[in-house]
């Protein structure tokens, strides 16, 4: 049985989707050598320091999180979410 090429002629390149995550990380990389210093964290109880980039990065990753899960929480309560 012969293989057959399943990539279409305009398929053929660097997709789309690379070509973002390279930009984006070489954003995130200026952003972490750009932001190496340390800075005094204080939360609650807790004290304290920590580089800025991992800081920064953390808090949006949390920030995703959380409104991720509210998204899912909405959902299950609409009924829209049959998982």
């Amino acid at each position: 049985m012969a293989s057959r090429d399943v990539t279409e002629p305009h398929q053929r390149g660097i997709p789309p989707t690379l070509i973002g995550a390279v930009v984006l990380a070489a954003i995130v990389l200026i952003f972490v050598f750009q932001n190496t210093h340390r800075v005094p964290i204080h939360f609650l109880w807790f004290e304290t320091d920590a580089q800025l980039w991992f800081m920064l990065l953390l808090t949006a990753a949390v920030a995703i999180g959380s409104a991720e899960l509210f998204t899912m929480y909405l959902r299950r309560r609409r009924g829209g979410d049959d998982h």
